[in-house]
């Protein structure tokens, strides 16, 4: 016990209680206190006693953290690229944004930080938005050069990009990237429900009517009669009633196609992927067989639809209510009573073999935004498809099944961002005297060989000296251990600027996702009961958290055996940073 570090032993606890949005108050619990006790008086003795002490140290360890981020920052060897979005808390009270940094460091590993979680008051304009980005970019050294792209997924955000432009001198246009999944999306949606009034290509007089067809059609259509008796699933006798019909329609099938009852999966009609996966769980991850393909049917020349097992459950659960309706319509009709309620697919034919290939031919046209969506998710660190370079062969396989046309498009744009990047005047050449004697006719060939193939490089792009001398990548090479900021890290001396330039774009992030983690992990750390923590404090609390499990040292103070502040190297007091930060007593 004699070796018992109190200021790690501290450190550990609140760290603890920061990674698993455990309540501060814990610490001072009896009974927690009593276990910590029974295995080590001397730890029970170092703990808080009061939530302000642990809210106090955890204020420290951002203040302890942020500069190096701030360094981290500096040392980048890529642009630095952002990503922010706004979120509230239930019942509006509160709006917090935020900022979330992606950059390569000097070893090619991509990096995401969490850098700043401001509470937003008033109306989240396009000015506001931007007067907390430029702060934030101040507090950290992001200047205009070392400042990238802006990953977003909002078109409200437009007017916080162009402000941004304005301070920065940048194209607001060309900075501002889509999130790579919300585009696959909306393409989804565009594919789903057609909000393309430009598509029809009529007359205007006609497309009031069309909409109208087209409404009623996604109501009444196949897509719709499908989400309708999906979402008529929702009580637990439904539920055991629908695993009837699966059993059933399972015992038709030999004993090695059968699989396991499983429960529908509602689709959201904002996510165009929930209608491509809408039908049994594990949401289209789990056994291939249940994926939509199975659900909505294939057409396999060796089994019926009425012999596939998804769609024979489906259809039995839905003639089911049909001719239930119908008996109770035919004796209310001879009752003369009014005809009982029922949704509009109770009457009528349910899904027929035409309906589910209509369905099917809709999965295959969403088919290529399925694979590409799931090769997006997860992070860029390790190629986990969640960096731009990830992204380009995703993309290209999508617009290849879509737009084939796009690559000149996508080819142009490219040389014409090379263009500010790469030297604008060749290096003069420089005469080279040689100390080396020729002694022999073949000599004198090789030297001049060799002259004229330094002068040809001196003279020749960059990127079209790499495209000529440099080996290929094999798909074995992409697919294993093969990383593209690593490679152009290792390139820098042969093709400074190419180089550069490749960095620069290959770091860019695939999504703004990882706003939307930060913001989920806010709100489990905002429990009921925790709604009173100051906003500075619940901001430091989460960027702590990220910035441990990112790697970065809290280098404890051992020097110190006691107190609240144990010898740390903060020159604030803790009156100081429970007046700065609004720390104050609140049960969490």
């Amino acid at each position: 016990m004699g070796n018992f570090n109190i200021q790690r032993f501290r450190q550990a606890a609140v760290l603890c209680l920061l990674d698993n949005n455990l309540p501060m108050e814990l610490l001072s619990n009896a009974s927690f206190r009593e276990i910590i006790n029974f295995a080590n008086p001397e730890a029970e003795a170092a703990l808080w006693v009061s939530p302000r002490s642990v809210a106090t140290y955890a204020m420290r360890l951002f203040r302890r953290l942020q500069p190096q981020v701030v360094h981290a920052l500096s040392q980048a060897a890529s642009k630095i690229h952002i990503s922010f979005d706004g979120w509230s808390t239930k019942g509006g009270k509160r709006g917090f944004f935020g900022s979330v940094a992606y950059f390569a460091d000097a070893s090619g590993v991509i990096r995401d930080l969490p850098i700043d979680l401001p509470l937003l008051a008033g109306a989240h304009t396009g000015e506001a938005i931007s007067t907390a980005i430029i702060k934030t970019l101040k507090v950290y050294g992001i200047t205009r050069d070392k400042l990238g792209y802006f990953v977003l997924d909002n078109a409200a955000n437009d007017t916080a990009i162009a402000a941004l432009s304005r301070v920065y001198d940048f194209d607001a246009t060309h900075r501002r990237l889509r999130c790579g999944p919300h585009t696959l999306n909306l393409i989804g949606q565009a594919v789903i429900f057609g909000g393309d009034r430009d598509a029809y290509d009529n007359a205007a007089k006609q497309l009031s009517i069309e909409e109208l067809y087209l409404q009623e059609w996604r109501k009444q259509g196949p897509l719709g009669v499908l989400v309708d008796v999906i979402n008529y699933i929702k009580t637990p006798q439904q539920y055991e009633l629908f695993r009837e019909f699966q059993r059933a329609a399972n015992a038709e099938l030999p004993v090695r196609e059968r699989l396991k009852v499983l429960k529908p999966v509602k689709p959201v009609v904002t996510r165009w992927n929930s209608y491509y996966c809408n039908g049994l769980e594990p949401r289209c991850y789990g056994d291939p067989r249940w994926n939509l393909r199975s659900f909505l049917g294939t057409l396999d020349a060796s089994r019926s639809y009425v012999n596939n097992k998804p769609n024979a459950a489906y259809n039995l659960y839905a003639e089911h209510h049909i001719s239930r309706v119908a008996l109770d319509n035919r004796r209310a009709i001879q009752l003369n009573n009014k005809l009982p309620d029922a949704p509009t697919w109770m009457r009528s034919t349910g899904l027929t073999a035409a309906d589910w290939a209509v369905i099917t031919e809709y999965q295959d046209c969403l088919e290529p935004l399925k694979f590409a969506t799931e090769r997006l998710e997860g992070h860029g660190k390790a190629g986990n498809f969640g960096a731009i370079y990830e992204v380009i062969p995703v993309f290209e396989y999508v617009l290849s099944a879509l737009e084939a046309q796009w690559l000149n498009t996508a080819s142009a744009g490219f040389q014409r961002l090379w263009q500010t990047y790469k030297p604008q005047h060749q290096r003069p050449l420089t005469a080279r005297t040689s100390t080396i004697t020729i002694a022999s006719g073949i000599d004198d060939v090789i030297g001049a060989f060799i002259r004229r193939k330094n002068n040809e490089e001196a003279d020749e792009d960059e990127y079209e000296r790499w495209k000529t001398q440099e080996p290929e990548w094999s798909r074995e090479q992409y697919l294993g251990d093969g990383h593209p900021v690593v490679y152009w890290i290792q390139m820098r001396s042969k093709y400074p600027c190419l180089s550069q330039f490749a960095i620069d774009i290959l770091t860019i992030p695939a999504s703004s996702s990882d706003c939307e983690r930060l913001f989920s992990e806010l709100g489990d750390l905002l429990e009921p009961k925790r709604r009173a923590i100051g906003s500075e404090l619940l901001a430091a609390l989460q960027l702590v958290r990220a910035w441990v499990r990112a790697g970065f040292k809290t280098q404890p103070d051992s020097s110190a055996e006691g107190g609240d502040k144990g010898g740390d190297e903060d020159d604030l007091s803790d009156e100081d940073l429970v007046r700065d930060y609004n720390i104050q007593e609140w049960i969490t």
